[in-house]
């Protein structure tokens, strides 16, 4: 199990990792986190983005950090 001392420490231990993310818009994505700031934008590479109209890929995603509700390890 990871100790997370702050909320941050989530996304720290999760570079190179799978992660799911969910925005205000009902998007969802899934890939793999190359990196974030401290304002939780992030880039995502080899992501799945699902919408209700339907499913895209993306090789690679700038995710700006206001848009995002939720955040979680797969």
């Amino acid at each position: 199990m990871n100790n997370y001392d702050s909320p941050l420490d989530l996304l720290r231990l999760s570079i190179g990792q799978p992660i799911s993310v969910r925005l205000r818009n009902r998007t969802e994505l899934e890939g793999k986190l190359i990196g974030y700031d401290e304002h939780l934008n992030m880039m995502i590479d080899e992501v799945t983005i699902r919408k209700e109209s339907g499913q895209q890929f993306r090789n690679l995603v700038y995710l700006r950090g206001d848009t995002i509700i939720l955040v979680g390890k797969k």
